[in-house]
């Protein structure tokens, strides 16, 4: 069981049956002699993948990188295409050499670096005005294994691996990756976002001649100047950026001019370069003198509204200590208030007895003047007051069944908290002289000052 991976953002690896590139008989083409390439088409230099992880969580070891070399030209050389579509897509080029670089990446790891040949209208004008720069490998991984637990990944039904490690995951602090060791080529593709950042174009060249004589010559990458005698005859030794397109036309300017002109190109274009550099460096610097700008003025505005806060704080603090003192007096106020109810109810409640002893006087008189039993002020300690009225009523009416009585005037028992000066004595005079009184008009007075 082998694994079908493409190094895109959001690539799903899938099972595939395929066999070992180690096993595979390389032997009938391992040196491709001869060749013929278009004489518009270019060469393009491209750093395809790289020792270390992607973001895909796949990590490349230099033992797989090693294992797929040949497989990238041989049997056949491997499209350069769009987008991994394998179906129906648009071949643009070719991979016409492959190789290990190991100095002077782009990622500071072992990489492979591919040459190819672009003949295909489109895909050259985007390569050259920018639009196509990344790039993704499509392979078949044979030798894959977890990175937590070293066991060869194999996929269920859903994608995920059967030893139950998902890649991508933290276990006990380490992440989980797929650490592959053995892969075969598929494809190279250019591709919108690589999950393997470094993997981008390196140089283009503009074709020489029409003949490919080998490419399957060891060398160290070290630019145009280091390539081997057998690729460099198929190349310009300029790149096409750096130098004008009319030289490759212009064969009747001689040799000295030409390289004059191309060193003057060159001297310009650094000079272009150098001049770039310098303006992005002042527009940095201006842009952080306008941010610390910014900054100052932030600060200063946050101290303004601090200070305003504090202010604020202040008034509500004065307000607060004001509300209080208020609160406070007129808590002190309600406490008098609430003294003063209780005396008042304390007052009332005397006055009310004060009364009561007034009409239990009157109803004892009352008694005397009708020579009723004796009975006690006590005894009438638990009566009600309306009680002792209804008693008073009833000697009344029995005064008035009677004849003639000593005259028993009898004064209205006044509320004390109406008046300072308190008058509830009943006073009950006899006439020195019987012989002068009106038995019937005493009985009437008497009866008239009750006070019902």
């Amino acid at each position: 069981m082998a694994l079908e991976i493409k190094e895109y953002i959001g690539s799903v690896a899938t099972n595939i049956n395929g066999n070992n590139p180690n096993n595979i008989n390389l032997t009938e083409s391992n040196i491709l002699t001869s060749r013929n390439f278009a004489k518009n088409s270019i060469m393009q230099d491209i750093e395809g993948i790289h020792v270390g992880p992607s973001r895909n969580f796949n990590w490349y070891t230099e033992q797989a990188l090693d294992s797929s070399i040949e497989s990238w030209t041989k049997p056949y050389n491997k499209p350069l295409i769009m987008h991994h579509n394998e179906q129906n897509g648009k071949i643009i080029g070719r991979i016409i050499h492959a190789q290990k670089i190991t100095e002077n990446t782009r990622s500071g790891t072992p990489a492979i670096l591919f040459t190819c040949n672009v003949p295909d209208k489109e895909g050259k004008e985007e390569i050259l005005d920018g639009r196509l720069e990344t790039v993704s490998i499509g392979v078949i991984a044979h030798d894959v294994r977890c990175s937590i637990c070293g066991e060869p990944i194999e996929l269920d039904e859903y994608g995920n691996s059967t030893c139950g490690h998902v890649k991508g995951n933290i276990y006990n602090g380490k992440t989980c990756y797929w650490n592959i060791y053995s892969m075969e080529a598929k494809e190279l593709s250019y591709v919108i976002v690589p999950s393997d950042i470094y993997a981008h174009n390196i140089r283009t060249y503009d074709m020489k001649n029409n003949t490919l004589l080998a490419v399957n010559e060891k060398y160290n990458y070290k630019g145009a100047n280091g390539m081997s005698k057998q690729v460099k005859d198929i190349v310009e030794s300029v790149d096409i950026h750096e130098e004008d397109k009319k030289q490759a036309t212009d064969k009747d300017v001689p040799q000295e001019k030409k390289e004059q002109d191309v060193k003057g190109n060159k001297d310009k274009e650094q000079d272009k370069q150098e001049e770039k550099q310098e303006k992005k460096q002042e527009e940095k610097q201006d842009d952080k003198e306008k941010e610390i700008e910014d900054l100052k003025a932030e600060i200063e505005k946050l101290k303004s509204s601090k200070k305003l806060v504090e202010d604020s704080l202040l008034e509500v603090k004065k307000e607060l200590e004001k509300v209080n003192v208020e609160l406070e007096k007129a808590i002190e106020e309600n406490k008098k208030e609430v003294q003063l109810k209780e005396s008042l109810e304390q007052d009332l409640i005397a006055s009310k007895q004060e009364v009561k002893e007034a009409y239990k006087e009157s109803l004892l008189s009352l008694r005397e003047s009708l020579n009723k039993p004796v009975i006690t002020k006590e005894s009438l300690e638990g009566r009600s007051l309306d009680s002792i009225k209804d008693s008073i009523l009833d000697l009344k009416e029995e005064m008035n069944g009677q004849g003639a009585k000593p005259e028993i005037k009898i004064q209205e028992a006044q509320d004390p908290t109406l008046k300072s000066n308190k008058n509830t004595d009943v006073d009950v005079k006899e006439s020195k002289k019987e012989s002068n009184i009106d038995l019937r008009e005493g009985l009437e007075k008497i009866m008239n000052s009750l006070i019902i």
